[in-house]
């Protein structure tokens, strides 16, 4: 089975997108933008407290794919970075494949 999440959709500087509850380890992320202006896409991870980190290495700055592996039950975010920039359009999905 697999499943796909959006966590990202049109979404410009300081954006922060919904939460995803992952089924299985590893999770494709794709993310993409029409316009990056220098800014980027960071995955955070929900602490045990309720708050969100930066995951290490989950940070995209070009239209880029890749493999994150995280844990069953891991609750992770997108969100952009917010420096004022001209970033536009971006989009971005995760998606699971389990069994």
């Amino acid at each position: 089975m697999s499943n796909q999440f959006t966590l990202l959709s049109n979404a410009g500087p300081g954006a922060t997108g919904d939460p995803m509850q992952l089924a299985a380890d590893d999770v494709f992320v794709k993310v993409t933008a029409t316009t990056w202006g220098g800014d980027s896409v960071k995955l955070q991870e929900k602490g045990s407290d309720g708050s969100f980190s930066d995951i290490p290495g989950a940070v995209f700055t070009a239209d880029d794919a890749k493999v994150y592996q995280g844990y069953r039950n891991q609750v992770i975010r997108a969100v952009t970075t917010s420096a004022g920039s001209t970033m536009a359009g971006v989009y971005a999905s995760a998606g699971q494949r389990y069994d």
